[in-house]
């Protein structure tokens, strides 16, 4: 193989190096924004929780405050 030959493969190889390397940054970046949106929906959906569990705690605790008064009228 002469010079001319390898330096051709090798200007090839560079580039191809040179593509994946931008693919790659840009994969990365891509990445981080689908990751941030992600945090932020999942922020979303704890804070939906959150208010579910103190909603259903307010109301468990109504009814068993309401059953309590219930047992002492009847005392």
């Amino acid at each position: 193989m002469d010079q001319e030959s390898l330096a051709q493969i090798q200007q090839i190889v560079n580039a191809a190096i040179e593509t994946l390397r931008t693919e790659i940054v840009d994969a990365k970046r891509h990445t981080g924004v689908l990751i941030e949106g992600f945090r932020h929906e999942l922020r979303l959906v704890a804070e939906g929780f959150q208010m579910y569990l103190n909603r259903r705690h307010a109301d468990d605790r109504a009814y068993l405050d309401e059953q309590f008064r219930k047992t002492r009228a009847l005392s």
